[in-house]
């Protein structure tokens, strides 16, 4: 399908943001279901440069920027991950404002490679601004139960083990009471 959608971009007369566009959805899947890192990689750069080349929103770059963290923290470059990952909260808070509960994904992402990288204590805030955004559009908690188990997490690593027991707790009685997706297992 991808090169059905390739082809019909270029018999529009090219596109550089569908294209980039493409490319990235291409790259989610050869990173995902395929594992072919080099290849996803060699995607995801190809995808940069039309965004920039197709002056793009703001947002397109931003979505780019994290899968750019999600590669690099699969290939064990942590500290490359926390940058992709901070520039794109910096840059999500600056277009969506810093009360948007869009936010969620990006606080998480930034706060895991922090606790991996030693750094719990500046993840636990973040984790905490996440659930307060999360609340604010789903009050029952049912969003809340992977950002309860990463806060747990750091706070163990922070030497905190009864806020961490006590957050492990909440987050179990979320899944208990709604089953979560396979892969958060």
């Amino acid at each position: 399908w991808s090169r059905y959608a390739g082809a019909a971009i270029e018999r529009l007369g090219g596109d550089d943001l569908r294209e980039a566009r493409r490319l990235h959805y291409l790259f989610g899947l050869i990173y995902t279901d395929d594992h072919r890192l080099d290849e996803a990689r060699t995607l995801l750069d190809r995808a940069d440069a039309l965004l920039v080349r197709g002056n793009a929103p703001e947002l397109l770059r931003l979505d780019n920027g994290t899968a750019h963290g999600m590669l690099a923290l699969a290939t064990g470059r942590t500290a490359q991950a926390y940058d992709a990952y901070h520039r794109v909260r910096v840059g999500l808070e600056r277009v969506v404002g810093p009360d948007n509960p869009g936010l969620t994904t990006a606080i998480d992402n930034e706060a895991v490679t922090l606790v991996l990288l030693h750094r719990p204590g500046e993840a636990v805030p973040l984790y905490r601004r996440s659930l307060a955004l999360r609340a604010s559009v789903d009050p029952s908690g049912a969003n809340q139960a992977f950002t309860r188990f990463s806060l747990a997490r750091a706070l163990r690593r922070s030497h905190d083990a009864a806020a961490a027991l006590d957050e492990d707790r909440r987050a179990v009685a979320l899944y208990d009471a709604q089953q979560p997706p396979r892969i958060w297992v």
